[in-house]
């Protein structure tokens, strides 16, 4: 367990930049919350280098992120229609139907110890991080198949019944 907690990666990169480096102007990078949903927040993100997006938010493997690559004019437009979930969650489908080429799904990296991060490459970004719980799904898919089967069952054993009523007269 301590080996999990231990990630020197993450802790090292702390310490990757000098307070200069990271003062100067050549690492311009800006974050803006356009949606934020108990199970789905969406963000604006320019970067002048490729750079990792930490999220002051816990870590959970579940997490998957979708980055677009967009243009000003759209940024703009995302940006009208700030933190109106349905608006921006429309917009977002437009996008990736028309930049399909540009759209990346991750999952979520654990940032020190117990952060969440993605990695970018320079540009103007749409991240979006949605929660996708695997077991529930798995859950659902039990459920589902165990009612399949009790319906069947059920089935079956009333077709019986009905042949034996039938044989008895």
């Amino acid at each position: 367990q301590l080996n999990k907690l231990s990630n020197a990666d993450s802790f090292n990169s702390l310490f990757n930049y000098s307070p200069e480096d990271l003062a100067s102007s050549s690492y311009n990078s800006k974050v803006e919350i356009l949606s934020y949903e108990p199970n789905s927040v969406v963000y604006l993100v320019s970067t002048s280098c490729p750079s990792d997006v930490v999220f002051a938010e816990q870590y959970w493997q579940d997490w998957f992120s979708t980055t677009i690559a967009i243009t000003r004019d759209q940024a703009e437009i995302l940006q009208s229609n700030r933190f109106n979930a349905f608006s921006i969650k429309k917009k977002l489908i437009q996008l990736e139907e028309e930049s399909s080429s540009k759209v990346v799904v991750a999952p979520i990296e654990r940032a020190f110890v117990f952060l969440r991060k993605t990695s970018l490459q320079e540009g103007l970004w749409c991240v979006r991080v949605d929660y996708r719980p695997q077991k529930l799904f798995y859950g659902a898919l039990v459920s589902s198949t165990t009612i399949a089967l009790m319906a069947l069952v059920s089935l079956l054993s009333l077709l019986k019944r009905k042949k034996n009523c039938q044989l008895e007269d």
